[in-house]
């Protein structure tokens, strides 16, 4: 009986429809996370190696204006850490991040897989240093990768990500890849 209810189990949800819904007039709701670990030597401080951590969290809401096409906001909350090795020295800060993304899913809307490609610009406030002084960053980010549909309404999606950022008052950029995972929720209007 029990390897009756698992076939029929199994047979319905491979034969059943699961898409998002990426439709004109709906939302969608969600974020994506990502953390990383990055080991660098400082030739200024005569070699000293240093550990930076990066915990990368950004929720965004947005809405489809066509099929497969939504424009919306996203904000950015990265908290940053690094220490010297062989010190005590731990200096954290958190950067807050906000703007506008617009999102395009390549493949049919029935499909409960999907392609999406994604671009943002984000304008940011980064707090360093002991003083708290705070400077303000432009970020450009493009990710692209797979979202896989639970059912109709939620989706989870594996993201690489590729940014440049700027700050403000300083001469050059830093690039980043990265991969995120995400989760949306689909909501039909």
């Amino acid at each position: 009986m029990k390897k009756l209810i698992i076939i029929i189990l199994s047979v319905f949800i491979l034969t059943t429809n699961i898409y998002g819904q990426i439709t004109r007039d709906n939302w969608m709701m969600g974020g994506n996370a990502s953390y990383s670990v990055t080991h660098c030597n400082s030739y200024e401080n005569g070699g000293q190696k240093n550990i930076f951590y990066s915990l990368l969290i950004t929720p965004d809401v947005a809405y489809f204006f066509m099929d497969k096409l939504a424009a919306g906001l996203k904000l950015g909350i990265d908290c940053l850490g690094s220490k010297g090795t062989g010190t005590s020295v731990y200096s954290k800060l958190t950067n807050y991040n906000f703007g506008p993304f617009l999102r395009y899913y390549f493949l049919p809307k029935e499909n409960d897989i999907n392609v999406l490609v994604e671009g943002t610009y984000q304008y940011g406030l980064h707090g360093a240093g002991p003083d708290k002084e705070t400077s303000s960053k432009n970020t450009f980010d493009i990710a692209a990768g797979p979202v896989m549909y639970f059912n109709s309404s939620v989706g989870m999606e594996l993201l690489l990500n590729y940014s440049s950022y700027k700050f403000v008052r300083y001469s050059g950029s830093n690039r980043a890849f990265t991969i995120s995972l995400g989760l949306q929720a689909y909501l039909k209007k």
